[in-house]
């Protein structure tokens, strides 16, 4: 079995996170829907990821189709739905709003970072983001105060968990989990100074700790005169991150009120109109395959 696209896509993140709960064995195609357009359209010509492969050749796509078909290809002890009808209802619905705040997370990232501020229609906009925000509420609310082993539903993880997870709290679960298991935590940090400074508190509280991403640029050079930027948040925040020694220690760099961060006042200024910085595509040598940046 293949699962073709990037771990950057919480879909595709889905999908391969409960590939592995489960047990079943696939190969992982890096293929990015924009880097890789064309190679990715000589797989899936609607270039749409995840798109999945089963054994016998069958291209599946859309995460949620894809995983009711690995949940009936497993045991039904192992399956990450719950069986009794009444929760499994309670377990699509929380599914269901964690998938809308994931597509409303993301067209507002495409509408603000991709689209020309000249083309950008503000009442769109609004509205992508009131839904983004009515979803993540709906969430807020409806995990608020559950008692128990840390599962969401009955006393083992199931899809809920793997896709509502996300934020400090959830990622020091993630940890403890790990933990448990004897396995380290190298957190990934999306491309942003303020995903990061969360995640790095989060870092310095668990014992499991061995790496952590540093974010690359949000956006390439350009844009206003004598802008520069760094990935230690030069122009996003005002006091930038000091590296010593390949550490950031949090006194000094994270020790402020909330994230212990103060973004630029004209960060959203600088940003505006500024194409995204792009990965540089990277091909193997020996047979021509797209290689992950």
């Amino acid at each position: 079995m293949q699962l073709i696209g990037m771990m950057d896509s919480p879909y595709v993140r889905r999908v391969a996170i409960s590939l592995g709960v489960l047990g079943l064995p696939f190969d992982h195609r890096s293929v990015s829907v924009f880097r890789h357009f064309d190679a990715f359209a000589t797989i899936n010509p609607v270039v749409k990821a995840p798109t999945f492969i089963t054994d016998d050749g069958t291209m599946l796509i859309d995460s949620s189709l894809i995983l009711d078909y690995l949940d009936h290809l497993s045991a039904p002890e192992k399956r990450l739905m719950p069986a009794d009808t009444g929760e499994r209802m309670k377990a699509l619905s929380l599914t269901g709003f964690a998938l809308a705040a994931c597509e409303k997370t993301m067209q507002n990232v495409y509408e603000v970072n991709l689209r020309p501020a000249e083309r950008q229609h503000q009442p769109w906009i609004e509205r992508v983001q009131t839904q983004l925000f009515a979803a993540y509420d709906h969430l807020e609310n409806a995990i608020a105060g559950r008692e128990g082993n840390g599962w969401l539903f009955g006393d083992r993880l199931l899809q809920p968990d793997i896709t509502h997870v996300g934020g400090i709290t959830e990622l020091k679960a993630v940890a403890t989990l790990a933990e448990a298991f004897y396995a380290d935590m190298l957190p990934h940090s999306k491309e942003g100074v303020v995903g990061f400074a969360a995640s790095m508190h989060v870092a310095a509280s668990i014992p499991n700790f061995l790496a952590h991403e540093v974010p690359s640029l949000q956006a390439v050079n350009g844009g206003p005169p004598n802008v520069q930027r760094s990935p230690m948040g030069k122009s996003y925040i005002k006091k930038p991150f000091v590296m010593t020694e390949g550490n950031i220690v949090l006194k000094g760099n994270l020790d402020g009120p909330g994230l212990g961060i103060e973004l630029d006042d004209n960060l959203i200024d600088n940003e505006r109109g500024i194409p995204e910085w792009k990965f540089p595509e990277m091909w193997d040598g020996a047979d021509g395959s797209v290689r992950d940046h």
